[in-house]
């Protein structure tokens, strides 16, 4: 599913035409803008254009973009927002309570 992300770079971000930083491009993406895309791996694919652009710096390994979801949750929470905390799951397999699961047993059909 495509996300919105919005450019958080200080600098443009060139686009790529693969996910390669040798296939760099004419095409920047400016600093507050944003693409429509999928992330895919360290990069991100643009719906429309399908180019590529990094999803993080390779030297400083700083975000380049960051998705709408994370733009409104940090803007709420600097506002002081109330009930913005993250929450330890304890109903789901995989939590942290202690128990060892076992993996779910596969349905079969058995044929007479």
């Amino acid at each position: 599913t495509a996300e919105t992300w919005f450019c958080v770079a200080e600098d443009g971000v060139p686009y790529y035409s693969r996910p390669d930083v040798a296939a760099k491009t004419d095409k920047i993406v400016t600093t507050g803008s944003k693409v429509i895309g999928k992330k895919e791996g360290e990069w991100i694919k643009e719906t429309e254009s399908q180019m590529y652009v990094p999803y993080k710096d390779s030297d400083t390994n700083k975000r380049l973009f960051k998705n709408e979801r994370l733009i409104i949750y940090e803007q709420r929470k600097a506002a002081g927002e109330p009930g913005l905390a993250r929450y330890h799951s304890t109903s789901s397999l995989g939590s942290s309570d202690g128990w060892d699961y076992p993996a779910p047993k596969r349905m079969t059909s058995v044929k007479s």
